[in-house]
């Protein structure tokens, strides 16, 4: 327990340079509940949502979260490199986080398969979600959750990224996915935009898109 408290409390101080000091404890809520075995997160800023998803993929002696981040906004003595090392040595995570520094780019990302979960923290235009968008279609598992932290902050990337999954949600793929396989969309696709405080800031808000099949009672829908 004391470990615990620790690395929640070390959390919270870490997370409060990108307001995730709060969002990193519902992120160790959800995989401690879901019990994932595959987490992405894009965009490792100072650590405080990777070291608390490894925690819960820790006590449910299951999972692994790959994140990955370029260190371009780190400005620390230490690299974030050691930054991360340090912490989950000392924490015992090392079976459960696999930290990349690395620029974020897709095509290097083709050895995920069944992603549970991905989370990205990085950039909001239309050019960056739209192949994220695509990338998780085709890696992630049947039953799968998109967060996109600051989202909903950002009228063009949020406007595309919401247009798209109501095109996905018709059966329809949209022109800017016209080599996507229809099967890829054959699913029920819910966007939840969740609000973090009621105070106006940058990255305040993160949006929730969640992937799951047809399902009636316990029958699958045939699309």
């Amino acid at each position: 327990m004391e470990r615990k408290l620790e690395i929640i409390k070390k959390c919270y101080e870490l997370g409060l340079d990108y307001v995730t000091q709060d969002s990193c404890l519902f992120f160790y809520s959800l995989v401690k509940m879901k019990s994932p075995e595959k987490v992405l997160e894009l965009g490792t800023g100072n650590g405080a949502t990777a070291f608390m998803i490894a925690l819960a993929m820790s006590e449910n002696n299951k999972g692994v979260i790959t994140t990955i981040d370029n260190a371009s906004a780190w400005k620390k003595t230490e690299s974030l490199t050691d930054h991360v090392n340090k912490y989950k040595t000392k924490w015992k995570l090392k079976k459960y986080l696999n930290f990349k520094k690395e620029n974020v780019n897709f095509n290097n990302l083709s050895y995920l398969k069944n992603v549970d979960i991905v989370t990205s923290d990085f950039l909001r235009t239309p050019e960056y979600v739209g192949p994220l968008l695509y990338w998780w279609l085709l890696h992630s598992n049947t039953y799968s959750s998109l967060f996109i932290d600051g989202l909903c902050d950002y009228y063009p990337g949020f406007s595309f990224v919401t247009d798209s999954i109501k095109f996905f949600n018709k059966g329809i793929v949209p022109k800017n996915y016209q080599k996507l396989n229809k099967k890829y969309i054959n699913y029920k696709f819910t966007q939840l935009n969740i609000r973090k405080t009621e105070n106006d800031k940058s990255q305040n808000g993160i949006t929730w898109i969640k992937k799951e099949p047809y399902i009636i009672g316990n029958e699958k829908l045939k699309g």
